[in-house]
């Protein structure tokens, strides 16, 4: 498919403290929209840029890149789509191109509500400019995206996406371009997808988290747990999953058995991993994010509130960032990004 260049368009934003600082903690924004943010990531997007950078998703069919400095923070534009976009996943899936890539998903025109079809975008950033190219589209809406290596038969990593067909699409890029190399029925509509436990997990509406693994005989699904509410973002590793859902639970799947660790009053939006401020193994820090505007880091179990913004979130990452260290990043309903670190 033909790459569609977008010339960089560039705008500042310095660095200032957001709608409430919590005690211990610092929260910036990054970048401020009038749009509904859907998904964000933290990765190496611009080799000629220190450190990384931020992408991030909108509901108008925008994707910005947010760097930054010295000077604060500075955006620039990735691409402007037709539909909008819910998720966003970075990766290393063209050796000969240097950095990370993105691959976004969500409505290949019009909103997430539509009932239309749904896009897999692939863009990435050359010296003049990003670049991007449709990669897949399917019947209806795709949601969850992941990038990592998932198929040894493939040199490099994979993409798999999935939406609301009950599908999960795995795509390969090499000489030839882009290929699907396998699609796996999850066995209800898929919102979150992640690479772990040898293989991907998917988190569904039904509220079933199920396991893909290759086999001899091929791709197969096997059920790891059930929940009483559709479920929403999801990570993990080669031990254990991380997962959230509408019922306000942040949940871990390991060994067999679904534990949950917090409950807000609200739906979360957020499942992610931290590594522990003392840097032992034994702790464990985890974080989510809230539609009750509520970034909370759970350590050894106790919440705590680090961040508030007057919105629902809808999506949470973590990473570093030059001259910021390591960050929280949170986007959502009131269009901002929002950083966040401890003091």
């Amino acid at each position: 498919m033909r790459a569609v260049v977008l010339a960089s368009c560039l705008f500042a934003w310095g660095c200032s403290s957001a709608v409430e600082a919590e005690a211990g903690w610092e929260t910036l924004i990054a970048l401020e929209t009038d749009a509904k943010l859907g998904g964000c990531v933290v990765a190496d997007l611009d080799p000629s840029l220190p450190g990384k950078e931020i992408a991030v998703v909108a509901s108008t069919g925008a994707a910005y890149m947010v760097s930054h400095g010295e000077g604060g923070f500075v955006v620039e534009a990735i691409c402007q789509l037709p539909g909008e976009m819910i998720q966003v996943a970075a990766g290393d899936l063209d050796p000969d191109h240097p950095g990370d890539e993105l691959i976004l998903v969500g409505a290949k025109q019009g909103g997430e509500d539509d009932g239309g079809p749904g896009v897999a975008v692939h863009a990435w950033r050359e010296a003049d400019g990003w670049r991007h190219q449709v990669v897949l589209e399917d019947e209806k809406l795709l949601h969850g995206v992941a990038i990592g290596e998932l198929d040894p038969g493939h040199a490099g990593a994979e993409v798999m996406v999935a939406g609301y067909t009950h599908n999960a699409h795995l795509l390969g890029l090499s000489a030839g371009g882009w290929r699907k190399l396998a699609q796996v029925d999850v066995g209800a509509k898929a919102k979150g997808v992640a690479v772990g436990l040898g293989g991907a997990v998917v988190a569904n509406e039904d509220g079933s988290l199920v396991a893909l693994s290759l086999g001899e005989d091929g791709w197969a699904c096997r059920p790891l747990a059930r929940c009483p509410a559709p479920l929403a973002r999801v990570t993990a590793t080669a031990e254990e999953v991380l997962f959230c859902s509408n019922d306000g639970a942040l949940r871990r799947h390991r060994d067999g058995e679904t534990t949950e660790l917090y409950r807000s009053p609200d739906r979360l939006r957020g499942a992610v991993m931290l590594e522990a401020t003392d840097g032992s193994p034994s702790r464990q820090r985890l974080a989510t994010a809230s539609y009750t505007g509520e970034v909370v880091v759970l350590n050894d179990g106790e919440a705590e509130v680090v961040a508030r913004d007057d919105g629902k979130f809808h999506h949470l990452t973590s990473g570093e960032l030059p001259g910021l260290g390591s960050c929280l990043v949170g986007c959502g309903y009131s269009g901002r990004v929002l950083v966040i670190r401890m003091r």
